[in-house]
């Protein structure tokens, strides 16, 4: 998570994350590339976009996820809206990858579950 994530890589037998694209949340297309990094993107009004909403419904304080056709994704912040442009925080370690116009974003919602023992007899519970 952002708030005290774990190194990359790092693997546990004790959680595990499950993202999910919120079904009624927004839905778009980005208008311009986005690089695997902090920065800005544009957004499509396209599908189910709110009418006269240029940013789809994205809002600040939103997480959001962006994916392409090779199954690449990245997380990233919403902390800025000005029209169709995102201002975006990257939330997982920058790479080289750029989102071409027309890469899949969505709104998530990220869940952390966690496998607790049983004080009495020291197996999961």
């Amino acid at each position: 998570g952002r708030r005290s994530p774990d190194p990359p890589g790092t693997f546990a037998t004790d959680r595990v994350t499950i993202l999910r694209v919120d079904d009624r949340g927004p839905q778009s297309a980005l208008g311009t590339p986005l690089a695997a990094a902090s920065g800005t993107a544009d957004v499509l009004a396209i599908g189910a976009c709110p009418a006269g909403d240029p940013s789809c419904g994205f809002r600040t304080g939103m997480t959001v996820v962006v994916w392409d056709e090779s199954a690449a994704w990245d997380l990233y912040s919403v902390t800025g809206v000005a029209g169709a442009r995102l201002s975006l925080q990257h939330n997982t370690p920058d790479s080289a990858k750029v989102y071409q116009a027309g890469a899949a974003i969505a709104a998530v919602s990220a869940r952390t579950l966690f496998l607790r023992d049983d004080p009495a007899s020291g197996t999961p519970s």
